[in-house]
């Protein structure tokens, strides 16, 4: 059995490999921590620009210190 931050690690790498033009991702990082986040979050940025794709993402931490072209709090 995988923990929940290697469900997720999976999850992230299977959503990467794919084609896509968006990539929507909904709590990504909820069980990583913060190393791991850095590394996934490199990791997506990467692919976006290699495919020139974009990418939108969820959370409900406030202290994520992730930083975006564009961010929208509500």
């Amino acid at each position: 059995l995988l923990s929940m931050g290697q469900q997720q690690r999976v999850a992230i790498v299977r959503a990467l490999i794919q084609p896509f033009e968006w990539l929507v991702m909904d709590e990504p990082f909820s069980h990583l921590d913060q190393n791991n986040t850095n590394l996934c979050m490199q990791l997506i940025n990467e692919r976006c620009k290699e495919i020139n794709a974009g990418f939108i993402l969820t959370t409900l931490d406030a202290n994520d210190n992730l930083n975006f072209d564009y961010e929208v709090k509500l």
